[in-house]
């Protein structure tokens, strides 16, 4: 997303070298917009020394000359309410997140070439209803001008939580009758189903691509039009046992 805000007076206009720049702390790596980053452990510990579970970042401010105002957002999550979920931009840290908030509730001034410090985190808490997942936040960075207008372009970002035994979790497919030939595919997902059960297709975001009914036999299912990437497989059978499995679309 992007913003533009056109000062009349250019010598009020923030400089177009003023930069907002973010690190995730576990590799140094740049957080760039559209990142999904995934964990499959919950955070334990509010605790900012504790690593478990959290997106732990720093910002920047990478111009030599000007100061920016930066905020923090949650924008939207899925499979959670947002209990058990903490955003922090130091000196503010906030728990049980709404879709909308903003952290913190004035904007954070960097200097010229200064950052923020290595407490700066997010993380969830929230183990889930164990059969719904991923638990998904999505968050965004932005500048704002002294007259508190947005401008430049934001950094929007998705935290994925899905527990790490979440493909064992309530049955196998094999206890479903159900025989899934390769997780990694092309342009078909091919099964073997014992008998008639139901089945939804995920993306790593939580949102449903497709439903699907089908009955005992041999099965293919067309997956040339998916992005690549991971996807999750949510099956379910007329006992009521359900089953959940990841693939990847090459």
């Amino acid at each position: 997303m992007k913003y533009f805000y056109l000062s009349i007076l250019l010598a009020f206009a923030i400089d177009a070298s003023a930069q907002l720049s973010i690190i995730n702390l576990a590799d140094n790596s740049p957080i760039n917009d559209g990142d999904i980053f995934l964990f499959d452990q919950l955070a334990t510990s509010p605790n900012p020394n504790d690593s478990q579970g959290k997106l732990k970042f720093k910002i920047f401010n990478t111009s030599a000359t000007e100061s920016i105002n930066v905020q923090g957002q949650v924008v939207s999550f899925s499979n959670t309410d947002g209990t058990g979920s903490q955003f922090c931009i130091q000196p503010s840290c906030f728990f049980d997140m709404s879709a909308g908030q903003f952290i913190p509730n004035n904007p954070l001034t960097l200097a010229p070439g200064a950052d923020n410090n290595d407490f700066d985190s997010f993380y969830n808490s929230n183990p889930g209803d164990g059969v719904n997942y991923p638990l998904t936040y999505t968050i965004r960075f932005f500048m704002l001008d002294d007259n508190g207008q947005e401008v430049g372009d934001d950094i929007a970002i998705t935290y994925s939580y899905t527990p790490a035994n979440f493909s064992n979790s309530n049955f196998t497919l094999e206890d479903l009758g159900i025989v899934l030939h390769s997780t990694v595919v092309s342009e078909f997902i091919d099964f073997t189903f014992k008998s008639s059960v139901e089945y939804r297709l995920y993306d790593l975001n939580g949102r449903l691509l497709e439903t699907k009914k089908v009955n005992a036999g041999n099965y293919s299912h067309n997956v040339s039009d998916l992005n690549a990437g991971h996807y999750i497989l949510a099956f379910g059978d007329k006992t009521g046992k359900q089953s959940k499995t990841r693939f990847f679309k090459k």
